[in-house]
């Protein structure tokens, strides 16, 4: 396996799996996970803060409203917020006036609450939640609205489905309980939840809501006890939470049912972070998945197909916490690659014009090679040829790009298949040696998938 450059200049993240628990200190580094700020009122009139996590631009999207728990801020959804978008949500995590901050996100309604004299205990945050809830709504009153809580939060939004059922078409709990002066709140209301709901916490607090889920009247509950120890609330899914991804996919599993269409799932991967090197290590065994890759979550480029191979596979990402999106999807065709077959060259030391020969098995836009590139021996990205269509009447062909190298530069040049990655034959040598034939990994320099430049559309 090739390790990354310590030259590059453009260095990446796993945002939908990060390990910086305090992601949302990276404002100003054009971080695509970076939230707008937004405010309305609370029923009250109070001013909410909120953050809006849609990278697309768009909200015409299923929406969660995250509600946060006790102490907390927005921020306590940094790192999940992304995860959902990736799945297909608009987000918007609030600031309930109960609470104070986390990941270094100060909760702003709080602050503002305190200082207008208003309550900021538990059931005073209701106003706040409801009207996120209907604020969620109104962005795009078609769509489905999903309210997802923690701790005492996620008590509060189930007794909101209860007598707000206008509001809300679904809910999750992250550590409920009866936190409140009526023992019996939380459970009583939930015997009037028809909505679907889901339940889950750390391993030693599922006896603090068994009750709820069993009153719950809805016939589509779900709940969720992790083998290992968890964490309390939301943050049991924070990257930092050992063992999180088997609630992550329980999660996953659930919100299916709002998708209008199964939605990729996300890349299920022991991750680990080097920060010494400046690197994350991402090692996964499903098979017959491609992985694929983003720098905004809106356009995905693969970067290799699991198929075949012997488990696991690892890629190696280095990161300074800018953003690259990982996501992996059923392989749902036979598995074929860009073969570079030839490579000849031309012009003079320092700048060269390389001919490169590709074979591949093209049927259109659906299936051709969209690039060819040429890479250092260390996975700099030194040249990319982009290609506007398929060859399907031309198979092998040949086109031309230029590269700035010395004439006795060893280098790689390989063809990238747009559904399926890398992964084909590829060629390395240099100007003044040539070029042979020679089997590179598909794990080698998986980052300069999303560098440029890039495909914009097949033209046939």
């Amino acid at each position: 396996m090739i390790h990354p450059s310590r030259h590059l200049a453009h260095l990446f993240r796993i945002a939908l799996l990060s390990i910086l628990a305090n992601c949302c200190l990276l404002a100003g580094t054009g971080d695509v996970a970076q939230p707008d700020t937004i405010t309305f009122p609370s029923e009250d009139g109070l001013t909410i803060t909120a953050d809006l996590y849609a990278p697309d631009g768009t909200t015409n999207r299923p929406a969660i409203v995250l509600f946060h728990q006790a102490g907390y801020s927005r921020g306590e959804y940094c790192e999940i917020a992304p995860r959902l978008n990736a799945l297909g949500f608009a987000c918007i995590a609030i600031d309930q006036r109960s609470g104070n901050q986390v990941n270094g996100v100060v909760n702003e309604t709080a602050r503002l609450a305190r200082a207008e004299g208003r309550g900021t205990q538990f059931e005073d945050a209701l106003p706040d939640m409801r009207a996120a809830l209907a604020y969620a709504r109104s962005i795009n009153s078609n769509a489905p609205v999903v309210g997802m809580g923690s701790s005492y939060s996620s008590s509060l939004v189930l007794t909101i489905a209860a007598g707000n059922p206008e509001l809300v078409d679904g809910t999750l709990s992250f550590s409920p309980g009866e936190y409140f002066s009526n023992a019996k709140w939380i459970q009583n209301a939930a015997a009037k939840v028809s909505v679907p709901a889901f339940i889950t916490s750390a391993r030693s607090e599922r006896n603090g809501w068994a009750g709820i889920l069993e009153a719950i009247a809805s016939p589509d509950k779900v709940s969720f006890i992790p083998t290992s120890a968890g964490r309390h609330g939301a943050s049991t899914l924070w990257p930092t939470t050992t063992s999180n991804e088997p609630t992550w996919e329980a999660v996953e599993n659930f919100l299916s049912q709002w998708l209008p269409e199964p939605a990729p799932a996300a890349l299920r991967a022991n991750i680990t972070y080097n920060p010494t090197k400046g690197e994350i290590s991402a090692t996964f065994s499903r098979l017959a998945q491609v992985v694929e890759t983003s720098s905004d979550l809106t356009r995905w480029f693969a970067v290799t197909t699991v198929s075949g191979k012997a488990a696991p596979v690892e890629l190696i990402f280095p990161t300074d916490k800018s953003s690259t999106f990982l996501r992996s999807r059923p392989l749902d065709q036979t598995t074929t690659s860009a073969d570079v077959t030839a490579v000849t060259t031309s012009g003079s030391d320092g700048r060269y014009t390389l001919n490169v020969t590709i074979r591949s098995t093209e049927t259109g836009c659906d299936q051709y090679a969209d690039w060819w590139e040429v890479l250092s021996t260390d996975g700099e990205l030194l040249a990319r040829r982009v290609l506007a269509h398929s060859h399907v009447a031309e198979n092998p062909f040949t086109r031309s790009g230029t590269v700035a190298v010395d004439a006795d530069t060893i280098v790689w040049v390989r063809a990238h298949m747009n559904h399926c990655g890398y992964g084909g034959m590829a060629m390395t040598g240099s100007v003044a040696t040539g070029f042979q034939p020679a089997e590179l990994p598909a794990s080698f320099a998986p980052w300069v998938t999303t560098e440029g430049p890039l495909p914009d559309g097949c033209a046939f």
